[in-house]
């Protein structure tokens, strides 16, 4: 299993994503993300399923940490992989042909979250 890794302080959200070559959507579901990102200290993981070359290089992109994944039939494996690579306090699974039409209410919701929180550590 190959992995790159970006490392990130103060983590609140790590966003998993499953990427499986799905070049029509991958695109707008890593847009998607990006104002949460903005908005948000957060951490996106991608595991690797066995994307394309030419999507690998998209993935790398964006991607503070990702993994490569034999695919095994087995969804709950897979996002398991992800969730032992995590460091938020909130975790978030996306598939690559999932994005947000609007994350404001996300982004308003961790706003909150900060506010109200204790301070990291």
């Amino acid at each position: 299993m190959q992995q790159t890794v970006k490392t990130k302080q103060n983590i609140v959200l790590s966003i998993a994503l499953l990427a499986s070559d799905r070049k029509d959507t991958i695109g707008k579901c890593l847009e998607s993300l990006a104002a949460i990102r903005k908005s948000v200290p957060s951490e996106l993981i991608i595991l690797d399923t066995g994307c394309s070359p030419e999507v690998r290089k998209v993935l790398e992109a964006y991607a503070d940490k990702i993994t490569d994944f034999t695919w095994c039939n087995d969804f709950s494996e897979a996002r398991n992989v992800t969730l032992r690579m995590a460091e938020g306090e909130w975790f978030l699974y996306l598939d690559d042909d999932e994005w947000f039409a609007e994350p404001e209410p996300l982004i308003t919701f961790f706003s909150f979250v900060l506010t109200k929180a204790a301070p990291l550590p």
